[in-house]
C-alpha cells in the first residue's frame, strides 16, 4: 500500500505522553470520528493541539495522511481586523483557490450557516455561538479531510449543535471526512458515533472504545 491508499489510517497516534504519565496510542480511519473525553484540565486541549501538530509532543509520534487539515478553536482563532466574509475567504486564498470561487464558496456556507446576515461585519462583538458557527464555516470552505475540533457544541443551543452535528456526519459518510474532537460531555461523542480515548486519570495506553455502545 501507499501512503496514499484509502485504506491506511488518516492519522497515527503512537506512545503520546501527557505530564500526568499517561500514554496514548490511537489511529483514525478515514471517515471516523474519535473523541478525546475527559473534564476540564484534564489534558485533553494539549492532547488535541499536539495530534494536530500545534505542539510539539515531546514524546513518541503523530503521523497524519491527510491532504488538508483544519482546526477550530473553541474560542478565537478569527482575524479580529476584517470581516466575518474576508476571515473564510482568506484561508482559501492561501491554498490557491481564485478570489471569485473564494467569496462564492465563503458566502455558500455562510448563507447555509444562517450567518450572511452577518458576512460585512467583524468578529468583536458577535455572540459566542455566531463566533463559533463562523469558525465551523471556515472548516467547511476549506474543504478539510481532516478536522481538529476544540469542544465544537460547547457553545451552541441544542438544535443548533444538532445540525451542526448533522453535518459532520454527513461529511464524515459522503466524503469519508476525518474528525478528531475534545468534549467533557458524553453526549457530544454520541452525536457523531465517535470512538472514544478517555484522557487523563491513571497510567498505561488510552482506552479507546465506541460511544454508541455505552462502555
Amino acid at each position: 500500500m501507499t501512503e496514499t491508499d484509502p485504506e491506511l489510517p488518516v492519522l497515527d497516534v503512537a506512545g503520546l505522553v501527557d505530564s500526568g504519565g499517561q500514554t496514548y496510542t490511537f489511529s483514525l480511519a478515514r471517515g471516523e470520528a474519535v473523541a478525546l473525553l475527559a473534564p476540564g484540565g484534564s489534558g485533553k486541549r494539549w492532547l488535541l493541539r499536539v495530534v494536530a501538530g500545534l505542539r510539539s509532543p515531546g514524546s513518541g509520534s503523530v503521523r497524519s495522511r491527510a491532504e488538508r487539515s483544519a482546526y477550530v478553536f473553541s474560542s478565537g482563532g478569527l482575524l479580529s481586523n476584517v470581516s466575518v466574509l474576508e476571515n473564510l475567504v482568506l484561508p482559501l486564498r492561501f491554498c490557491g483557490v481564485p478570489l471569485r470561487e473564494a467569496r462564492s464558496r465563503a458566502m455558500d456556507v455562510l448563507t447555509g450557516l444562517g450567518l450572511v446576515e452577518l458576512a460585512e461585519l467583524r468578529p468583536p462583538g458577535l455572540a459566542a455561538d455566531a463566533l463559533h458557527l463562523i469558525q465551523f464555516g471556515r472548516a467547511m470552505a476549506l474543504r478539510a479531510d481532516l478536522l481538529f475540533l476544540e469542544e465544537p457544541f460547547r457553545y451552541l443551543p441544542a438544535a443548533t449543535a444538532d445540525e451542526v452535528a448533522a453535518w459532520l456526519r454527513d461529511e464524515l459518510e459522503r466524503r469519508r471526512v476525518s474528525v478528531v474532537l475534545t468534549t467533557p460531555d458524553p453526549h457530544d461523542a454520541e452525536r457523531l458515533g465517535a470512538r472514544v480515548v478517555r484522557v487523563g486519570g491513571e497510567g498505561g495506553t488510552a482506552r479507546a472504545f465506541a460511544a454508541a455502545e455505552g462502555r
